[in-house]
């Protein structure tokens, strides 16, 4: 029995000696620099990303950038590990090297067939370079009738989360060509439109009054008056006849608020305060009506 496992292990050291020639440091040897290099690679990147990230803390660096930026040093580093590891493999030496030798034909290749690849790159760089959005923005493509928040802008495409909380997947490229709308650019105030029709016979002082009660004392209105315009007794809210319809007169006013967020709660408890103050106040809210009449006929 002995003499078998020793016949085994014969073979088996015989089996690696053969595999020894294909690799530059031997078996062993270049498997641990292989793991080297991938670990070096994956350390380099702990450390990069944590100094960056302490630089955003103290506000010197843009986070949309870092974040973009970051994607670019580990996919540089992954290369070089890369190309690290397969010089260890003699067989494959010679063809990384004739590759090398003949860069500019592998350029040109690789170039005509990721045409979009490279588009992507660029156009993700120009967005984290001139800033028409970063992530954690509110905007619109309205001719591709898409709104949400921008969740993440990598090396090919932009993700924007939608308010049903799914995610729309848009190429770099595209997103960097579209006509845009940022709701976050430089500013998070919004405002959002509200408006309520009345009867005709409805008072319309008494209707305004109850409106601007109702909207300015919920906690997420903001007042948008300027110092001086408080000073001189403007109003928190204009609110105007917009419209003289059929059957309504129609008021409408802008209520400020401080972000998108809010202003999707204020507007829904305005529009149920509204409604229950109109109705304690006898202001009737309209809606159509039609009268009929039946003529007899011989």
């Amino acid at each position: 029995m002995p003499e078998v496992v020793e016949q085994q292990l014969s073979a088996f050291e015989t089996f690696l000696d053969k595999l020894d020639k294909y690799f530059a440091s031997g078996l062993i040897g270049s498997l641990i620099t292989i793991v080297i290099l991938f670990a070096v690679a994956f350390v380099l990147k702990k450390i990069i990303s944590r100094i960056l990230s302490r630089l955003v803390a103290r506000g010197k660096l843009d986070a949309t950038a870092v974040r973009f930026a970051m994607r670019i040093i580990w996919a540089l580093l992954l290369i070089v590990a890369a190309y690290g590891a397969v010089m260890q493999i003699k067989p494959l030496q010679s063809m990384v090297t004739a590759m090398v030798a003949g860069s500019s034909l592998v350029v040109l290749i690789v170039g005509f067939a990721s045409q979009e690849a490279v588009a992507n790159i660029v156009s993700g760089m120009f967005i984290t370079m001139f800033r028409p959005f970063g992530i954690g923005d509110y905007i619109r493509l309205p001719d591709k009738n898409i709104d949400g928040t921008v969740e993440d802008i990598n090396l090919r495409h932009t993700v924007i989360r939608t308010f049903e909380n799914s995610r729309i997947i848009l190429p770099n490229s595209v997103v960097n060509g579209a006509v845009l709308e940022n709701c976050d650019f430089g500013d998070h105030r919004i405002c959002t439109f509200f408006e309520v029709s009345i009867a005709y016979s409805a008072d319309i002082d008494r209707a305004r009054a109850v409106m601007t009660e109702v909207i300015t004392s919920h906690p997420a209105f903001l007042d948008n008056r300027t110092e001086q315009e408080r000073a001189d007794g403007a109003p928190p809210l204009t609110i105007r006849v917009s419209s003289l319809g059929d059957y309504a007169v129609t008021l409408r006013t802008g209520i400020w608020c401080a972000d998108r967020p809010s202003s999707y709660g204020l507007i829904g408890d305005v529009r149920e305060g509204v409604k229950r103050r109109f109705d304690e106040e006898g202001i009737e809210i309209p809606f159509p009506t039609s009268n009929v009449y039946l003529r007899k006929t011989d």
